[in-house]
């Protein structure tokens, strides 16, 4: 790449949805004897990226490669405001608890918007997941002002009871009211194949045999997703019932937004 860029994996949430199932947490969890976020940071060191986790403190995951040590956060937007002193030029956040596909790193790598929310707005039948996803987000340095006001906003709006994630970013950043089912298509990168997170043990116990086919490179795995590719027009008309909706009214606000009081 021509510009230099810092990528962190973020691996810094409590986990309580996941209940320290397997007895690891959730970003260790393997998938073909791998753990899922090793296979995340060496996919972006086989396209020339060291990426650098980001836990909490006191935890020990040095072996997994370079590491930023942040205080417990109430949200999302917390830990990513920690990371300040580590931006660059091109700044890309990813969730560690998501197994990503080598075209979603490339399609996160080879975006050039100045700010971007990647994700899926609606379900997907190849991982059973029947809601929309994010799986992370990018900006470069000129909107660092940007979005240390949209991380402040973030932070009001998880001390109000709301989740403080990147759907609440994204929300604040396109003028959208905060938790609702929509999305700014001025923002946002489509990834749509079998990328997706893994929050609960149910959602280990959906995609587990996927994920172990993939990352073993099993027939069975390039044969499942080969299907879905096919009729992924007919899928997504599915899953456009039960999406994320388009915002006509949104608008990215390139403008600087104000901090809270």
């Amino acid at each position: 790449m021509n510009i230099r860029t810092a990528v962190f994996v973020l691996c810094a949430g409590d986990g309580a949805r996941w209940e320290d199932y397997l007895g690891v947490t959730k970003h260790e969890v393997c998938f073909g004897g791998s753990p899922l976020v090793l296979r995340t940071l060496a996919q972006f060191r086989n396209r020339g990226i060291q990426a650098r986790i980001v836990g909490r403190t006191g935890e020990n995951k040095a072996r997994f490669g370079e590491k930023i040590y942040i205080n417990q956060t109430i949200c999302l937007a917390d830990t990513i405001e920690q990371t300040r002193s580590y931006w660059s030029t091109r700044n890309i956040f990813v969730l560690g608890d998501v197994f990503f596909s080598d075209d979603a790193i490339n399609r996160i790598l080879d975006n050039e918007d100045p700010l971007i929310f990647f994700g899926r707005p609606w379900a997907n039948w190849l991982v059973r997941c029947g809601h929309g996803e994010l799986f992370g987000f990018s900006f470069r340095s000129e909107y660092s002002d940007f979005v240390i006001s949209l991380l402040a906003h973030t932070h009001q709006a998880a001390i109000n009871r709301n989740a403080g994630n990147l759907w609440n970013m994204h929300h604040i950043a396109c003028g959208i009211p905060v938790g609702v089912r929509k999305y700014c298509t001025d923002v946002f990168c489509i990834i749509d194949d079998y990328t997706n997170d893994i929050d609960t043990p149910i959602d280990y116990s959906r995609r587990h045999w996927l994920y172990d086919s993939i990352a073993l490179d099993l027939p069975l795995a390039v044969l499942v997703c080969g299907i879905y590719n096919v009729f992924a027009r007919i899928f997504r008309r599915v899953a456009l019932v039960f999406a994320y909706k388009e915002y006509p009214e949104a608008k990215f606000r390139a403008a600087p937004i104000l901090k809270p009081e």
